[in-house]
């Protein structure tokens, strides 16, 4: 599948015009191919430069915060609401419980819990209600730092967020590596690795307008190849260049 939608042909086309003459050695299928992957690289920079890209990320980490700052105030108030609901409750249950002339009376002996009147009457204990709702405010006390942490994690992946890019090709290393594999694998007539990683540190100065070498190029296409914590990034890579081509095996 196309990495570029039809609606970016016109602003591919331009792309293509810069990029084509470095990409010569490559058979047209393969040259289209490698322009799109480093338009998709390219779209980093576009996003890095938009304002309101970053403008959002503040607004959503803002949000984020105020969040938590209710949810602290709330977390306050929560221990002394449930102690004020438990120490009603046998007041409540005094209160469900027949008095005589003689409960009116000095207890000459240690008077039992109010509780205890229910128990032996198999009778639903009137304050049930108000523990129960004691249990809930316990519950929900869990739930509230549940909440907070789930939210510090999450202002914590608005900071991540370049780190895990949406696209495969804004990962540091994966542009050089497929480059570096289409070029070795699809040049006609072959070109050496030197020259494909020369090729690589021109292309990228065209899109970075910056300085790449191609010892810069082996080591970051040689980081993702070799790697084991990058597997998953060149499994992704070959995907790629596989289903678009299908030449793995090809001599």
């Amino acid at each position: 599948m196309s990495l570029v939608s039809h609606q970016d042909m016109s602003t591919l086309e331009t792309f293509r015009d810069e990029l084509e003459p470095l990409l010569k050695p490559l058979d047209p299928e393969t040259r289209l191919t490698a322009i799109e992957v480093c338009f998709s690289y390219k779209t980093l920079g576009i996003f890095k430069a938009d304002q309101t890209v970053e403008q959002q990320q503040k607004r959503l980490r803002m949000a984020a915060l105020g969040a938590i700052r209710d949810l602290k105030r709330l977390r306050k108030t929560l221990p002394p609401l449930k102690n004020q609901v438990e120490s009603i409750c046998d007041l409540i249950r005094i209160a469900h419980t027949p008095t005589t002339l003689f409960d009116l009376l000095p207890p000459t002996v240690p008077s039992s819990p109010a509780v205890e009147y229910f128990q032996p009457q198999s009778a639903r204990d009137p304050a049930q209600a108000y523990l129960d709702f004691s249990g809930a405010i316990a519950l929900f006390q869990s739930s509230v730092d549940t909440g907070i942490a789930d939210i510090n994690k999450y202002i914590a992946g608005i900071r991540r967020a370049w780190k895990h890019p949406v696209q495969l090709f804004w990962k540091s290393g994966c542009l050089e590596y497929t480059l570096m594999r289409l070029l070795k694998e699809r040049s006609r007539p072959k070109i050496n690795i030197g020259e494909a990683q020369e090729l690589t540190a021109k292309i990228l100065i065209r899109l970075d307008k910056g300085v790449h070498t191609a010892d810069g190029v082996r080591v970051a296409a040689k980081r993702i190849q070799t790697l084991p914590e990058n597997r998953h990034l060149r499994d992704a890579c070959d995907t790629f260049v596989n289903h678009r081509f299908k030449f793995l095996h090809r001599p």
